[in-house]
């Protein structure tokens, strides 16, 4: 599932104290207390090209998969298979550094555990998620915000979930008009 090659670990010993040690110490004293002429323990990464657009459309396309996958096992009924397709696509996301796939992923595992009556564990993951979409507008935001007026109404809190829901429409109005202003400019 590794975009990259693995990273290649070269270590004498497993234990190292200082993971930015500079390699191939220049002065003539070793600060590390090793014996002169003895090549100092090291770890070294394989270094990553850029990612260019195929490897994205491959991830986008990877990404897409899991949700798709996670979602068909949620609407068969099988949490565990679904929970873990989400887990899958949210170690995907974050090593590939794509906060909005992350939250997506979050906001599946909430949902799925929010269905499984894991309220505290459903709290944490919707949170998560919607602390890593706060500043944005979109479908992904929208959706952690409606599953978060099902986690209140779950919790019988009527008040909570109804402002929500209120909050949650105005966003989809707010992006409706974005979508108009895009239209506009397409047509216009």
């Amino acid at each position: 599932m590794r975009l990259g090659p693995q990273v290649a670990l070269l270590s004498k010993t497993p234990d190292e104290s200082n993971p930015f040690e500079v390699v191939g110490n220049p002065s003539p004293e070793d600060p590390s207390g090793q014996p002169q002429g003895s090549e100092p323990t090291k770890k070294t990464f394989a270094r990553r090209p850029v990612i260019d657009g195929l490897e994205w459309r491959v991830s986008e396309g990877l990404l897409t998969t899991l949700f798709s996958l996670s979602q068909a096992y949620l609407n068969r009924g099988s949490a565990r298979e679904a929970e873990y397709f989400a887990q899958q696509a949210q170690d995907l996301a974050e090593s590939l550094n794509a906060p909005t796939m992350v939250s997506r992923a979050l906001a599946k595992k909430g949902e799925i555990q929010l269905y499984q009556r894991q309220f505290e564990a459903s709290l944490e993951s919707l949170t998560r998620a919607a602390e890593l979409v706060q500043d944005t507008s979109g479908i992904d935001s929208i959706d952690v915000q409606r599953l978060r007026g099902i986690y209140n109404e779950r919790m019988a809190m009527q008040m909570d979930a109804s402002a929500i829901y209120e909050e949650t429409l105005s966003m989809i109005d707010e992006l409706d008009q974005i979508f108009k202003q895009f239209d506009g400019l397409a047509f216009g």
